[in-house]
């Protein structure tokens, strides 16, 4: 159910961050395609490279593979927000 969730809550900001950058940030069109543009890249690298692993290493590996991810995206967040505090701090 939470990956329901999640698919459906990227889904909406992969449809909705578009519409929000040119309605309501003014942004030219083109501006807003090249900024998603990199986005597009990594889901399309990152689905072969996501649907090759259960085939070669098995579905232990991926569960391990996106557990590892989950807590990197984790630890970035934490750091980011840290050096966000510090900075705000500074001024």
């Amino acid at each position: 159910m939470l990956t329901l969730l999640l698919y459906g809550a990227l889904g909406g900001l992969l449809v909705l961050l578009p519409y929000w950058l040119i309605v309501g940030g003014g942004i030219h069109t083109d501006q807003v395609g090249f900024a998603l543009l990199p986005f597009s890249i990594v889901i399309g690298t990152a689905s072969g490279f996501n649907s090759a692993i259960p085939r070669t290493r098995g579905l232990i590996a991926t569960a391990l593979t996106r557990a590892v991810v989950a807590a990197s995206v984790v630890q970035l967040t934490s750091a980011f927000h840290t050096a966000a505090l510090l900075t705000e701090r500074s001024r």
